[in-house]
Parts: C-alpha cells; structure tokens; sequence
C-alpha cells in the first residue's frame, strides 16, 4: 500500500500534488433538495424563495472542516495534500466488487478532482461526482463555471460531477446508485456528521448496491484530523444496520501525514471495506 488513503483528507499535510485533470467542460443546474449542510451544528440551511441560504458563524468558516470555506481556502492555497496525481491502488485492486446490483451508476462523494472518476469511466461505470469546491470542479472541467449554490452539473468523457453540497443538494436525477465509493469522504468530515452521512448514503444507493470505503484509523488527539480516524467497529456502526461490511484489508503502520506525528499520533493504519445495501 502506497500513502493514498493516509492523505485522503490531509487538510495540514501540504504535500499535495495537483496532478493531472481530465479535460472536461460543460454543465447545466439542478434543483436543490433538503439535507443537512456541511456547515454542522453552526450552520443552517433553509429554502427561501426557491434557493438555499446558509449563515454560519463567520469565525468557523475557515477553522471548521465541516464548513464548505475550509476547503475552498485549501484548495485555494493549494493545500490539497490528499488530492494525488494516479489512481487509488485499492481502487484498481477492488474495482471489480462494486456491480452486483443492477446498473453502472456509482456515487462518488466529496470528489474533488479525482482521477478515479476518470478511471471509473474508463471501467464501465458511470461515476457521478459531488463537490462543494468549485475550484476544485473546475480542475475537472476547463472552463466551466462550477457554482455550488446553484448545483451545476458538469458532464464529459463519461463522467459527471455534481456542484454542491453533499448532504443538501439534489441527486434524484441520479438516484438510485448501483454503487458508491467513498477514498476520502468520510475521513474528511468531522465525526457529528457521520451519521448523516451514513444515512445519506442509505437512501440514495440500491438495494444490493456495493460501496468500496477507503479509511484510516489511529490512536492520537480527537481534534487532531482531518483525516479522520474511523476504525473497523466505527464502520459497523455506521453502516451495519443497512450494509453486510466485508475488511478487505486491514494495514498497520501505514504511511501516515508528516504533521500527525507532532501531534502525538500513533498506531496509523489504512483499511478498505467493502459494503453491501441489503435488501433485493
């Protein structure tokens, strides 16, 4: 195993390399739908006159990783050290878990600009992306115009990325998916939203879908992430009720962001699950 999942999230590993980004373009808008915002417990979000607005504590927005101005600054900084330059490895070695249910649509949540949409393209499927950073689209799609309050979406070369955010915007364009892959999502988000995440994860894949999960877990300050740790038995808690959870692989002493180690982390591992939606 390689340091991909170690840097998933890597909000203070800024080692990052841009890498290089499929040449894609285009876009068109989506409604919004009802959710819980990224911006936790110190946001709201609401419908008012059609459109969403979201008002939150200005001293969070650039300090809290449930806050969508975190990432945007990152990435605007270019302190993007989870964002790599090749394809997962775990990826390309369980790619071929992830069609039991009927259909080739597979959800990718907070995606950035990954190259794994493009390998997931090239695989068969057909990955639909969300990302609240429109910088980060935009990687995605030269010369597009990502807005993420009016949920662009943008599609080329079989790939299509959703503008917004995650727990609000509205994919039942899409839904439901046969499939889902999470290498850097659930590690990034602060652990008070897990269970909506979880949650909203359940009602937008098929039963009999397969998700691949991709995280890192370790011994250290709770504060001290993102990434996150989320260990085995935090997945089945999550997820158990509604998914039959299968360790693919479980890694000790991983690779781990250069920071964490001057935070007193320690017991760094990777591991990759494999989800099933039960239910037929």
């Amino acid at each position: 195993m390689g340091d991909d999942t170690a840097d998933a999230a890597g909000a203070d590993d800024d080692d990052g390399v841009h890498g290089r980004a499929p040449r894609m373009m285009g876009g068109r808008r989506v409604a919004k739908g009802r959710g819980v915002a990224n911006g936790g417990a110190r946001a709201r979000v609401r419908v008012d006159g059609g459109g969403w607005r979201r008002t939150m504590d200005p001293a969070m927005t650039h300090s809290d990783p449930a806050s969508p101005e975190f990432w945007r600054r990152r990435w605007r900084e270019g302190r993007c050290g989870w964002h790599k330059d090749d394809v997962n490895e775990k990826l390309r070695r369980y790619v071929g878990r992830l069609s039991p249910a009927p259909g080739r649509r597979v959800l990718v949540p907070l995606c950035g600009a990954s190259l794994d949409l493009g390998f997931l393209a090239d695989a068969g499927f057909e990955p639909v992306g969300v990302e609240v950073v429109e910088d980060a689209v935009a990687r995605l799609f030269p010369g597009a115009e990502p807005d993420a309050s009016a949920g662009t979406v943008h599609t080329r070369d079989g790939v299509t990325v959703v503008c917004g955010d995650f727990f609000a915007c509205d994919l039942s364009p899409f839904a439901p998916f046969a499939a889902f892959y999470d290498r850097g999502a659930l590690v990034a988000i602060p652990p008070r939203l897990r269970e909506a995440y979880a949650r909203r994860i359940e009602e937008l894949v098929a039963k009999g879908a397969r998700g691949l999960v991709v995280t890192v877990a370790y011994d250290g300050p709770a504060d001290v992430g993102p990434p996150f740790s989320v260990p085995a038995a935090e997945i089945e808690r999550l997820f158990g009720g509604a998914f039959e959870v299968e360790v693919l692989e479980s890694v000790p002493d991983a690779s781990m962001p250069g920071s964490f180690a001057d935070h007193g982390v320690t017991n760094f591992s990777e591991g990759a699950y494999l989800l099933t939606r039960r239910g037929s």
